[in-house]
């Protein structure tokens, strides 16, 4: 199974995009949320992606190498990204959003610019 999760502050520009999802070059169907894919035991590359998001192909892709054995269930998360710049996030368990600590700083600026002139003004005020 393949998770895959867009974050509630990218989710206006991707909400109209889905997923892609190919395993050795193969696409797979694939939507945002739950994908159950039924394998044969063997060797797998797993690669997921968000196709033609603005001007990028391949908006997001990450890959990774997975083993399965007769019987396992394996369950991969993905994560776009944050940044249009950055790849996203796939792997077993809980995975980082990729351009979190960019997004933080990027809303922070503002508020740290009004901040600061509310500090310059009170100086002023009392000179």
């Amino acid at each position: 199974m393949i998770n895959t999760k867009v974050h509630s502050l990218s989710w206006g520009l991707l909400a109209a995009t889905t997923p892609r999802i190919l395993l050795n070059g193969h696409p797979y169907p694939a939507r945002w949320g739950q994908n159950v894919l039924v394998l044969s035991p063997g060797q797998y590359q797993v690669e997921v992606f968000v196709p033609d998001f603005r001007w990028r192909p391949r908006y997001g892709h990450a890959h990774a190498p997975v083993s399965l054995q007769h019987g396992q269930v394996l369950e991969l998360e993905y994560r776009a990204p944050l940044d249009e710049f950055l790849s996203g996030s796939l792997g077993q368990g809980a995975q980082s959003w990729n351009g979190s600590g960019m997004l933080i700083a990027i809303l922070a600026l503002p508020a740290v610019a009004v901040l600061l002139g509310v500090l310059v003004g009170v100086v002023l005020a009392f000179t």
